[in-house]
């Protein structure tokens, strides 16, 4: 018999301890919180990050055309010197200096690539309103008086 061993109700067989429980429910939120992460990540790398490689990794085939070539290839040099800028396993002197050097160019004309069109996104949205308090609002305010 169960209850005949000292220090046990019996009911221990019915019913687990409190720290079971608990570890019975981080196990299952460990469990769906691992499986989505993994189910999110596949579909972010199949979606986002696997075409934006594949759309850098153009052919740098003369039959395309000079300037297709060219843009290739500086797409190219622009990837690799900015890798290579935020390689930091190794000091930034000789080839790999000069290399970092040209990615900090890259990266500043990126950024302010897009720094500029934000501005002109703001500027545009500017003119917009502008445009309708002046001829929308203005025609209204001209009736009332």
């Amino acid at each position: 018999m169960v209850a005949d061993i000292p220090g046990n109700s019996g009911a221990s067989d019915v019913c687990p301890d409190d720290s079971e429980v608990v570890m019975d429910q981080q196990n299952i939120a460990g469990l769906y919180m691992g499986s989505t992460a993994g189910i999110y990540l596949i579909q972010t790398l199949h979606g986002f990050i696997l075409p934006q490689v594949l759309a850098t990794m153009v052919a740098l085939d003369p039959s395309n055309g000079f300037a297709a070539t060219l843009l290739a290839l500086i797409i190219v040099i622009g990837v690799i010197s900015t890798l290579i800028y935020f390689y930091f396993s190794k000091e930034h002197t000789g080839f790999m200096g000069v290399t970092a050097r040209v990615g900090i160019w890259f990266i500043m004309i990126s950024f302010g690539a897009h720094f500029g069109y934000t501005v002109m996104g703001r500027i545009s949205l500017l003119i917009g309103r502008v445009q309708f308090l002046v001829y929308d609002w203005g025609e209204s305010i001209r009736q009332i008086f």
